[in-house]
């Protein structure tokens, strides 16, 4: 397993848009069927317990959106599910590809709380200890504290908490969460007197942040599944193709050879490893 690589599981045609159009979709984390995915109902007893409180004036400013890959380059259960069904391709994915393409350490610091990976957490029992270590740890015995401690721990774990029934997926989330501007962090000087402005940089992607009670202009809506369900098209351009995308594997009953995927990722400036699965399919 390569632990710097994550994959992303999806039928041959979202290839070729992806590689054409140099972006991902992030999808609205609050619109999926799976109902775990967002265990609000997890944490609120837990505050409730040790902060007193189960709901915080600032859960409702954060929206959360994802691309789910998982650690597994090379898998039945993901092609099946998500590689249609092995007609589809696992995509290897650069988990670092936005720290290389930032100026400095601190740069990563602030575009991190907004954009990273997540390695999705199944064993409740093991997050419920977290979440009560780290409550006990930052709370002051007042009602502002309790607000933000809940809030800190919804932040850190809300997109990130899944069932122990999905733990074979091994998930990773590319995760993007959008805030009122609370973040007070929102720019940084670099070495040459120029200044890295978060702002700028996440609408340079595709994304933005909101103001409380405001509007959004980049989030789009379409058909997935049959269901209508809200995105952001992360531009990978201000990465580098080459930077993010850096293998392709075709699965077992896929329509277009190696040959073939290869020239079009090279026509269209990818230089992506190719090759097909090693499966055996009965």
């Amino acid at each position: 397993m390569n632990n710097t690589l994550v994959y992303h599981y999806t039928k041959i045609s979202t290839l070729f848009n992806i590689i054409k159009n140099k972006s991902f979709w992030l999808t609205d984390l609050s619109t999926t069927e799976d109902s775990t995915e967002l265990p609000f109902n997890f944490i609120k007893p837990i505050g409730k317990e040790i902060l007193g409180i189960e709901d915080t004036c600032f859960l409702p400013a954060h929206h959360y959106y994802a691309l789910s890959c998982t650690n597994y380059s090379d898998d039945n259960l993901h092609f099946v599910g998500y590689g249609d069904n092995h007609k589809g391709v696992s995509i290897g994915i650069n988990r670092n590809f936005i720290r290389d393409a930032l100026p400095t350490d601190g740069c990563e610091n602030i575009v991190g709380y907004h954009l990273k990976f997540l390695d999705v957490e199944y064993d409740r029992d093991e997050v419920e200890s977290k979440i009560r270590q780290m409550m006990k740890a930052n709370y002051r015995g007042n009602s502002c504290s309790a607000n933000s401690v809940l809030t800190q721990a919804y932040n850190i774990y809300v997109s990130s908490i899944k069932s122990y029934n999905y733990h074979s997926e091994n998930e990773v989330r590319l995760t993007y969460r959008q805030d009122y501007c609370g973040r007070k962090t929102i720019e940084i000087p670099l070495s040459d007197g120029t200044y890295f402005r978060l702002d700028d940089f996440l609408l340079s992607i595709g994304l933005e942040r909101t103001i409380q009670n405001g509007v959004v202009n980049k989030v789009k809506t379409a058909k997935i599944n049959n269901r209508d369900r809200k995105y952001y098209e992360l531009s990978l351009l201000p990465f580098g193709i080459n930077n993010v995308i850096k293998s392709v594997t075709l699965g077992k009953k896929c329509e277009y050879d190696v040959d073939t995927v290869k020239e079009f990722l090279i026509a269209n400036g990818c230089d992506a490893n190719v090759t097909i699965s090693t499966l055996h399919l009965r």
